[in-house]
């Protein structure tokens, strides 16, 4: 039960990282840093750290990672 836990936690992180990464290759970390704390349009008015903490990441990590592209093509 704990292995299947610590990996869970991988995976947000990693998804974490890409989103960073995707982030910051068109902007500066405190942007990306505030994309990830505010209020996504994109994502229905939620915030996409507290979708990656709480929602099923099978469903919302597609969702999240489009919203990061939208707003880097939308400057």
């Amino acid at each position: 039960m704990a292995k299947l836990k610590i990996a869970h936690q991988i995976v947000k992180v990693r998804l974490i990282y890409q989103i960073v990464m995707t982030l910051t290759i068109a902007d500066t970390p405190a942007v990306a840093q505030a994309w990830l704390m505010g209020i996504n349009p994109e994502l229905d008015d939620r915030v996409p750290l507290r979708l990656v903490r709480e929602g099923n990441l099978d469903q919302v990590a597609g969702h999240i990672v489009r919203a990061a592209e939208a707003f880097i093509a939308g400057g």
